[in-house]
This record gives structure tokens, sequence and C-alpha cells, in this order.
């Protein structure tokens, strides 16, 4: 039987908890502890108001499970203090025309605009080819790349403010994203502390070029298109490859992206146009 979602979610978090605090054992619990630990994942980790009241729930069920079995003599975390937020609209995801259109119009935009420091078309094939968060892919560095493995990895930090999971994990590259990011290198400090992308588009950028590439800002469900938006494409690109579910939800909400990574759509890797070309800017790049 496999362990549901949920329950293996709130395990971790609470696993996190203890280790953040160094607390071993049920008596070290405590009520200031976990205050630290939820207002630390809040602004280091951007975490939501929803997540946050979510680990709650998580916290005190364990804290109430050790009451329960004399493990405490009363609940330590039993007057933390929920944010009640109600979520937003979440976004929607990139179709695979969509994403093809963002990387062109990217490319073409940044090929002729001499104050644009990075081909952005580069950096929304990075984001949608390996499914990082807009931060993540920000604190991404040089050092985090292993280019030279077989196959060619990408390794999250911990440290990464975007990071929601809090641990290193291992995300294969394809091939012709490694070969841009190769190119790539060449072109800027690619130091192991140096970032990948010295220079990223803002959100009103990325409406400049998403509404330049003909991408609608709102479905008819209301919802959006920003960056999160081609971390959602990778998602529905792996569902319509018929990945399992269970692989799917594993990567990408905030677990392990090892293997949901190595279940490539062939369609995706032929969008990115040549970094080489946009460095010459002798013509808008579009492929």
């Amino acid at each position: 039987n496999r362990t549901p979602k949920s329950r293996a979610l709130f395990r971790r978090r609470i696993e996190m908890c203890l280790a953040f605090n160094g607390w071993t054992d049920p008596a070290q619990i405590t009520y200031l502890g976990a205050s630290d630990w939820l207002a630390y994942q809040v602004k280091e980790r951007g975490w939501s108001g929803s997540t946050h009241d979510q680990t709650i729930s998580a916290l005190q069920g364990f804290t109430r499970f050790l009451v329960k079995t004399d493990a405490l003599p009363t609940d330590p975390w039993k007057a933390l203090e929920r944010r009640g937020e109600v979520g937003k609209v979440g976004g929607r995801a990139l179709t695979l025309a969509e994403v093809r259109a963002m990387v062109a119009v990217g490319y073409a935009a940044s090929a002729v605009d001499r104050r644009c420091k990075a081909p952005r078309g580069l950096f929304y094939a990075f984001l949608a080819l390996t499914g990082l968060r807009y931060a993540e892919g920000q604190a991404c560095r040089w050092g985090d790349l292993d280019r030279a493995g077989d196959p060619p990895a990408l390794y999250t930090d911990p440290k990464w403010t975007g990071n929601k999971a809090g641990r290193r994990d291992r995300v294969p590259l394809c091939g012709q994203l490694r070969e841009r990011l190769e190119e790539w290198s060449r072109c800027v400090p690619s130091g192991v502390a140096d970032p990948v992308f010295p220079h990223t588009p803002n959100r009103a950028t990325f409406a400049k070029d998403r509404a330049a590439a003909g991408v609608p800002e709102l479905d008819g469900r209301q919802r959006p298109v920003g960056f999160h938006s081609l971390r959602r494409g990778f998602a529905s690109l792996l569902y319509a490859a018929k990945a399992p579910e269970a692989t799917i939800t594993c990567g990408m909400p905030s677990g392990n992206r090892s293997d949901v990574r190595e279940i490539r759509c062939d369609s995706i890797t032929t969008m990115i146009p040549s970094t080489a070309s946009w460095l010459s800017r002798d013509s808008a790049v579009v492929t």
C-alpha cells in the first residue's frame, strides 16, 4: 500500500521542524522552536499562508499523538496560530505551443535590444525544461550544474530562496538544453559561485513577451499566466507523455525531481535557438 501523498508531505514537514531545532527527544519540543521555524519558512522559502496553515495542522496532529501516547504531558503546539489566508486563483499551465512562442519571442526581443544582457528565451526554456521555480532559476549557480555527468544534471541547493523542498535534488538536463548552457557559459563569468543567469527578466518584461507571443493573460477560468506557468506547463507535458501520476506529483510540487526529469517529450527540446546566434545579434532569432 502506498502512503497517501498528504501524509508523506506532512511527515516531511515535521521532520524538517525537528531537524531545524535539533530536537531528538519529544521532551525537547517547544512552542517557540516551532514558531521560529515557521517564520523562517515564510521569510526564506516563501511559504504561502495556506502552506503555513496546513503545516500547523500537521504539527498539531503530531503533538496530539504524542500526548495521547503519554510521550508528552501537554501539547506544546496547541497554541500555534493559523494565518487564515484564503488562496488566490492559481496560474495556469502554458501549452507546448505557447512555450515555443515565448522562447522564440524572448530570443527575438533580446537580439534587438542592446540593453538586454541575457537571452530571455534561454531563461524561459531553462524553467520550462527543468520545472524550476523562478527564484530557483535566479539562484542557480554554475557550480550546481554537472555538465559532464552521464546524464548531465543540475543539483538544487537547499539554501536557494525558492527551494521549498529544502533538499538537494538531482534534475537531469536534456541534451539541447545542456548544449545551449555550454554555449552560454562561454559568454558570461562561469565560475562555481557565478549565477547561470546574472540578469533575469522581471514580471513586466515577461508580460511584454507574453503579449508579443500571442499568449492571453487570462483563460476562461480567469487564471493568469506568469513565470510559474512554465513550471506548470512542464508538469502538463509529463502528464501528456503518460508519465505516472505519482511520479509527476512527487517531482513537481516540492519533492524529489530526479526521476521526473528522465521522462522527456522529445518535441520540447527542439525549441531552443542557438545562444551563439543571439550573441551575434545580426538578426532576430526565431525558429
